[in-house]
């Protein structure tokens, strides 16, 4: 008598537990949300960032930055430089990176996955003692990582956040390279333009003497003529000084990341401008560098990732573990099976991606040190061309205090009857000449400054360095 086929109660229940296990597995999935990109939107939201923004304001003020009244009756290097850190595109691409790096770590801790693996057959001819004609099978499969390779894993994906980081601090103190050198522009242009205007005025009042003394038979057309061609050259040297203040102001906008309306509506202090180091810092810049360049500091962060890597294809060396516990329900049979696989590493024990993973680290032993050679060379050349623009602006001064001595003297001439005029007008001219060359060499210095500063990445007049944070200020879109 042939037996009929039943379904293997046994075997099918284990269906329900299996589906009820996916089922509180896709409770934390996420879901996919899209983002488009909306150009004419965030053109629109960059052409209108300003420097009376109200959310700019609050986030000055989280800073400890005063902001009463607002808008600010001033602004300094400090107070731009956060402002370029609000704004900054470069800094949301490093602050994008950091969370990249940051995600790397959460899926390098991350264990990985048990498998399950669900079979059934049917058997055409099925008799006694079976059951029924049905076998149902329930494998799992358990990875267990040996080795070390997830420690591995995890140093090389914090190692990436460090230096993520890293690039972040850079990405700041860019920013604040950049403000600081349009702003040594805003002061110089700005100079430049007081001193031509100045200049121009008296090269009017020169000529206007020299005519009435032309008039009067004193003097000749030629000098006339000559009065008239420094004056012409006067009044194009302001036009210029003037074009180059407009210049300037818009390369601190685009350093701020504001529009240039915004920034030629506020005054600009100066205030803060310094060009001279502190005291006892020479011979000590050198080791300022090697502490605070941010190149040097990555690439140590690299050289750790080397470090991770070799620790990871080293453990590699030792293949991973996978069990394999199961239950069978064959045609009314119950088994309980337990299996293992590995790979045995018989053709090769990885010493292919060790090698490599050992010359890359030996790579970045030596970009490392060529870093040092290369951060220690460029400390000492700008400080040596620091220390020259001094020289330089020392001789400016004294030539500028003589010309002072001298006018003061014709001052006092005139004032007591023994200098006309033409002859005070010309001396403020020569002072006012050689105040322009003594600025040029201010100015020289002050660059020199900048790019020592540049140099050692570290303010040399003793305050903090600008500190960029790891998320993105929230701004409001119609403000930021």
């Amino acid at each position: 008598m042939r037996v009929p086929a039943r379904f293997p109660r046994a075997g099918f229940g284990a269906l329900p537990l299996f589906f009820l296990l996916l089922t509180f597995a896709g409770c934390g999935f996420r879901t996919y949300e899209p983002k488009p990109l909306d150009p004419p939107k965030s053109a629109a939201e960059v052409s209108s960032r300003s420097l009376e923004a109200p959310a700019l304001r609050d986030y000055l003020q989280g800073r400890g930055v005063a902001v009463d009244p607002w808008p600010r009756a001033d602004w300094t290097l400090a107070t731009l430089t956060w402002v370029a850190l609000y704004h900054s595109p470069e800094l949301d691409i490093a602050r994008a990176q950091v969370a990249v790096a940051r995600a790397g770590e959460v899926t390098s801790a991350q264990r990985p996955n048990p498998a399950i693996q669900l079979g059934g057959q049917h058997h055409s001819e099925t008799g006694p003692p079976r059951e029924s004609p049905w076998t149902v099978s329930l494998i799992l499969d358990l990875p267990i990582v040996t080795g070390g390779k997830r420690e591995a894993q995890m140093a090389r994906a914090q190692a990436l956040s460090e230096g993520a980081l890293l690039d972040l601090a850079a990405a700041a103190w860019q920013a604040r390279s950049r403000v600081q050198a349009r702003y040594v522009d805003c002061y110089a242009a700005t100079e430049e333009a007081r001193l031509a205007d100045a200049e121009a005025a008296l090269r009017q009042e020169e000529l206007a003497l020299i005519e009435r003394r032309v008039e009067r038979g004193f003097a000749s057309a030629t000098d006339a003529t000559a009065a008239r061609t420094r004056l012409a050259e006067a009044r194009l040297a302001r036009a210029r000084a003037a074009a180059r203040l407009e210049e300037a102001r818009g390369g601190l906008a685009q350093a701020l990341g504001v529009s240039v309306a915004s920034v030629q509506r506020q005054y600009l202090s100066f205030s803060d401008l310094k060009a001279q180091l502190p005291q006892g810092s020479d011979g000590d810049l050198q080791a300022v560098a090697l502490q605070n360049r941010l190149d040097i500091r990555r690439g140590l962060a690299d050289y750790a990732v080397a470090e991770a890597n070799l620790q990871f294809e080293v453990a590699r060396q030792y293949p991973d573990l996978v069990l394999r516990p199961g239950y069978i329900w064959d045609q009314g049979d119950r088994i309980w099976a337990l299996g293992s696989f590995v790979l045995l590493p018989l053709m090769n024990r990885n010493e292919g991606p060790i090698l490599e993973a050992e010359a890359r680290r030996t790579l970045e032993a030596d970009r490392f040190l060529a870093l040092q050679t290369r951060a220690i060379g460029i400390v000492a050349a700008r400080e040596a061309g620091y220390q020259a623009t001094q020289r330089e602006l020392a001789a400016a001064n004294a030539l500028q205090r003589d010309a002072a001595e001298r006018t003061a003297r014709t001052e006092r001439r005139f004032d007591a009857g023994d200098a006309d005029r033409l002859e005070r007008t010309r001396a403020r001219l020569e002072a006012v000449i050689a105040e322009r060359l003594a600025f040029a060499s201010e100015f020289h210095e002050l660059q020199t400054y900048v790019l020592l500063e540049d140099a050692v990445q570290a303010p040399l007049d003793g305050s903090a360095a600008p500190v960029a944070d790891p998320v993105t200020p929230r701004l409001a879109e119609d403000t930021r």
